[in-house]
């Protein structure tokens, strides 16, 4: 049996964090290596950017079981954090960012 299923070319702008054009859109994904959708993007740059701003709250590169008990943030609480992004500057951010 054969996949159906879209691929995307993927881009890793930091090590375990996986961003891609949605296939047929100009939208781009931010996801976890495992294929988990973390963040809706309007473009490449935003989808980088936004995996640097939080590439230091875990480590992307485990599973990511592990890395939902080691956030200490609730999902939406971190969908809150990640949609901020499109409006805050760095310096905002790492103020908004959960505390580990």
């Amino acid at each position: 049996m054969h996949s159906t299923r879209p691929t995307a070319d993927t881009i890793e702008p930091t090590p375990g964090l996986l961003a891609y054009q949605e296939p047929g859109s100009n939208d781009w994904r931010l996801a976890h290596h495992s294929g988990l959708v973390l963040a809706y993007c309007r473009n490449q740059q935003h989808a980088e950017d936004t995996a640097h701003l939080i590439a230091d709250w875990v480590d992307w590169t485990m599973p990511a079981d592990p890395i939902r008990s080691e956030i200490a943030v609730d999902g939406e609480s971190l969908q809150f954090l990640l949609s901020y992004e499109a409006s805050a500057t760095a310096a905002d951010w790492k103020t908004a960012r959960p505390s580990a």
